[in-house]
């Protein structure tokens, strides 16, 4: 146990250490996940923490002049919502008095708006009704970009407060805050989540002001071009009509049809098939139709159709063939990354069918046949999805194909950073001596990374959409000086931090288990000391 204790101590130390040379909005961040990960195993540590997080973010925001004011609170609702679910207390203490410094440094714009409302997100499960009147508040200063989304989760703790505010979110969208804030409360009116629904009243309302909406822009045809971009979102909601609001189906559905003529390709040809009229219906038919349009919207929108029919099908060979035989521009239109995504998912399932089906040649030819910047995401597709007990052989082979795979100069640094780190996880299953040197190219091409990234822009970091890289505590087993020194080399403090965090996690947890096995050690040898 001691050596786990050890452990715990020196890498929360490090992020501790390591923490200080960050700006003080993100160590905040940084101090709330060290009191997160000591929760469970030492609460008083975890408040420690805890309250060393509350009062830097406190500081922090008081100190601003202004500027910058929205850009912290953003970044610093990830730490409101780690403190909201650990300290109820702390949290609203922490959020009323930051509403308060909003209210009298912010620019008392939309950015005010949509803090107001990232706040009320962080807290709303633990504490509606402070949730409900920070939506309130936001409204006073314009329409939060998240807005529906605060509803929807007070939707799930006070469906009264829920309905008050979705009201109220209404009735600014119909003083002018435009279609996309109209948008958004469709997305949740409509929605059944774990049981959990808007009442009839709410869904009639929010068909009222869609009706609304594209009967003002058919009254005047020189605004119908700019008013009828509507029109989308009557579209995906016309049976809606028919089962809430019967008596102005008929109305909404002809003045559907005075927008058609104003609006883009795309817009038009979802419509009409959503009103009913003839359009592809296979996916051969969907596929040809988006060869015949020159409406990009449309085009991806039919490619889309075709894959997801094929899909239904199991016609993975068909849809590996439709995306090889895309041209450039077409690729372009869909987007490069999502036909990268869409290309190694379908090639993975292809090769799974036949290597279920003991075919290993065909398997080969589908691996082979992938580019090979995106072949270590099919192979780790596969790897996923086979054992590395009983199909040991083609397990290993896999991992060495995509250890070769990364190191070509077709992989960006950025990506065999990634996948250097998700590489040293699966060698601990099959071959864990192999795990360090795995481990420290990831701490290679992580540097790599970070220097041609100075700026940390997320578009260009090794791990954008993770706060840490959850890494698992055998490392720590199979070589330890070894991983230690590499976390040593690594230039960017910030990218430390994260490994040791995602370290840390998974060490605790494993101190947490060995504490529990020698309690539970000590009591079976007190239940035999009577017998002996």
């Amino acid at each position: 146990m001691l050596i786990w204790q050890q452990r715990v101590d020196e890498l929360t130390n490090g992020i501790f250490n390591d923490s200080k040379s960050v700006d003080d909005s993100e160590r905040t961040f940084y101090l709330a996940l060290l009191a997160k990960m000591w929760w469970k195993v030492d609460s008083a540590e975890a408040h420690r923490f805890l309250k060393k997080a509350s009062d830097l973010m406190l500081r922090d925001v008081e100190l601003d002049d202004t500027i910058d004011l929205s850009k912290k609170i953003k970044y610093s609702q990830k730490t409101l919502q780690i403190i909201a679910s650990l300290d109820e207390q702390l949290s609203q203490s922490l959020t009323e008095k930051i509403a308060k410094i909003l209210e009298t440094k912010g620019n008392g714009d939309k950015a005010n708006a949509d803090s107001f409302v990232m706040i009320g997100l962080q807290i709303v499960e633990k504490n509606p009704q402070l949730g409900y009147a920070l939506g309130v508040k936001s409204l006073n200063y314009g329409y939060a970009e998240r807005l529906h989304a605060l509803i929807l989760k007070l939707n799930f703790k006070d469906s009264i407060l829920a309905e008050g505010l979705f009201q109220l979110a209404l009735a600014a969208v119909r003083r002018n805050f435009g279609y996309q804030s109209a948008g958004g409360l469709g997305i949740i009116v409509f929605e059944v989540r774990d049981g959990k629904t808007f009442s009839d009243t709410a869904r009639r309302s929010y068909l009222e002001l869609l009706a609304e909406m594209i009967s003002a822009a058919t009254l005047s045809e020189p605004d119908r071009a700019t008013r009828c971009e509507i029109l989308p979102l009557l579209t995906e909601r016309l049976d809606k009509f028919d089962e809430y609001l019967p008596n102005l189906a008929l109305t909404v559905r002809q003045q559907v049809q005075l927008c058609l003529p104003f609006v883009t390709g795309y817009t038009a040809g979802i419509t009409k098939a959503e009103t009913g009229d003839n359009g592809p219906q296979t996916a051969d038919e969907f596929i040809r139709a988006a060869r015949d349009t020159n409406d990009r919207g449309l085009k991806v929108h039919y490619f889309h159709r075709a894959i997801e029919k094929l899909n239904d099908m199991k016609k993975f060979e068909d849809i590996v063939s439709l995306l090889d035989d895309m041209t450039e521009d077409e690729r372009n239109f869909i987007r490069n990354d999502i036909w990268e995504e869409f290309r190694a998912d379908y090639a993975s399932k292809l090769a799974l069918v036949y290597f279920e089906n003991k075919d290993l040649p065909a398997v080969y030819r589908v691996i082979d046949r992938t580019p090979k910047r995106i072949r270590p995401y099919t192979r780790f597709r596969i790897a996923y999805k086979i054992s590395p007990v009983k199909d040991r052989g083609f397990y290993l082979e896999n991992l060495e194909g995509i250890r070769k795979e990364l190191d070509s100069i077709e992989v960006n640094a950025k990506d065999a950073a990634s996948n250097y780190l998700t590489l040293a996880g699966l060698y601990l299953k099959i071959q864990p001596t192999e795990s360090e040197s795995i481990f420290r190219n990831a701490v290679k091409y992580i540097n790599k990374t970070d220097d041609e990234n100075p700026d940390f822009l997320p578009e260009k970091d090794w791990a954008p959409l993770q706060d840490y890289e959850s890494l698992s505590s055998e490392l720590l087993e199979t070589d330890e000086s070894s991983i230690q020194g590499s976390l040593k080399t690594i230039s960017s403090r910030r990218s430390r931090i994260r490994l040791k965090l995602g370290l840390l996690e998974s060490t605790l947890q494993r101190l947490e288990k060995v504490k529990k096995d020698v309690e539970l050690e000590k009591k079976v040898l007190r239940t035999r000391m009577p017998n002996q």
